[in-house]
This record gives structure tokens, C-alpha cells and sequence, in this order.
């Protein structure tokens, strides 16, 4: 009965249907860099995707080596993916409330974190 129904759709329609189903969007950090020198691309990814897997845009860099720790956004697209609601993920909402970047958030020292 079901699939009786999915036939008498057209194609082009059910393809525009499937198109608008909401995906989860996640910002989270990509590893790069050599072994034992991480540095960490903050990109936007489909939850499913694994962690240096495919992305969907990149909006800034941290790297934890340097002195003091570097961190760079493009704030720009950092708003706009949050407002289209990605979440992001605990070490990525830490960083970009340090940067005073996340709504509602106040910056976090890393002594404060268990």
C-alpha cells in the first residue's frame, strides 16, 4: 500500500522532497597536521560524516602547540552557520566562547574545565 503511493509521485518531485529533509549540521574540529603536531581545521560537517571525513565549509583554524594557542575565525561564517543551526561540538562551543563568539556564553578558562 505504502509503495503504491510513492509511485503515483513523480520523480523530479520526490527527488525536491528528499532534498528538503534537514540534515544535522555540526561544527566540530578536522585533525591536521604531522604526527604528535596536531593542528585542527574548525569546519561544518553532516553529524554522520566521520571526524576527518567530508565537510561542508571550513571557519577557522586552532592550533595547540603554539604559545599562546592560536585560534582564528571567520566570524562572518561562524554567525551564519549558527544562525541556519549548526551545533557545534563541546571543544569547538569552548573555543569560540573564549572568543566571545558563541551567544549567550561566557569565555571559560581552561584551569575552569575538569
Amino acid at each position: 500500500m505504502h509503495g503504491d503511493r510513492m509511485n503515483s509521485v513523480p520523480f523530479e518531485l520526490r527527488l525536491t522532497q528528499e532534498r528538503k529533509r534537514s540534515v544535522a549540521v555540526r561544527m566540530r574540529l578536522k585533525r591536521m597536521g604531522a604526527k604528535k603536531k596536531p593542528v585542527y581545521r574548525v569546519v561544518v560537517a553532516d553529524a554522520r560524516s566521520k571526524r576527518d571525513g567530508r565537510f561542508i565549509d571550513t571557519v577557522g583554524i586552532y592550533n595547540p602547540l603554539t604559545n599562546p594557542k592560536q585560534v582564528h575565525f571567520d566570524t562572518e561564517k561562524v554567525q551564519l552557520w549558527l544562525s541556519r543551526g549548526a551545533q557545534p561540538s563541546d571543544p569547538v562551543k569552548r573555543l569560540l566562547s573564549n572568543e566571545g563568539l558563541l551567544a549567550g556564553a561566557a569565555p571559560v578558562a581552561e584551569s575552569d574545565i575538569p
